[in-house]
């Protein structure tokens, strides 16, 4: 699945999109390890805005060490009040 490019928004941010996505539709399932290499080939894009990409969605909470988690609920309603605030 190559991506579209669109050059107003950054490439980290669309890969970003692009991952979180697939992840929440459970084409990533749980335990799924994340490779760089991999996933750049993937999606069309270099290696760097996918490393980016998995930086954030480790600060999110949907990543752990590189691998797809399962939030708990109480991992997610932590999630949400942060942003809330």
């Amino acid at each position: 699945m190559k991506m579209m490019i669109n050059k107003y928004e950054p490439v980290y941010q669309q890969a970003y999109k692009v991952i979180r996505n697939m992840i929440i539709q459970g084409s990533l399932p749980p335990g799924t390890k994340l490779v760089e290499g991999k996933l750049s080939l993937q999606l069309g894009v270099s290696r760097t805005p996918v490393r980016e990409s998995i930086r954030r969605l480790e600060q999110e909470g949907l990543v752990r060490e590189k691998t797809v988690i399962k939030p708990s609920e109480h991992d997610l309603r932590n999630s949400y009040e942060i942003r809330i605030l």
